[in-house]
């Protein structure tokens, strides 16, 4: 998977749970993006899936996403 992300060249932004069975891959793929207009914030507590749809988790993620797209968007 990392492979394919040697060519990326958009703006790229990840947010993983702290607990999230998916943390170990996404902090992989993150570093094989060539580039520096990227970011990965890690939620304290959440698992993959609190990410979805439960508070706080919904909000806190709000606060790096919002931020990202009005910059990249």
């Amino acid at each position: 998977m990392t492979e394919i992300m040697k060519d990326m060249k958009k703006p790229y932004l990840v947010i993983s749970g702290e607990n999230a069975w998916s943390k170990p891959s996404s902090g992989e793929i993150f570093a094989a993006v060539p580039h520096d207009n990227k970011a990965m914030h890690v939620i304290p507590e959440a698992s993959h899936f609190d990410m979805y749809d439960l508070e706080p988790f919904v909000s806190e993620t709000s606060q790096y996403i919002i931020p990202f797209f009005e910059k990249n968007l």
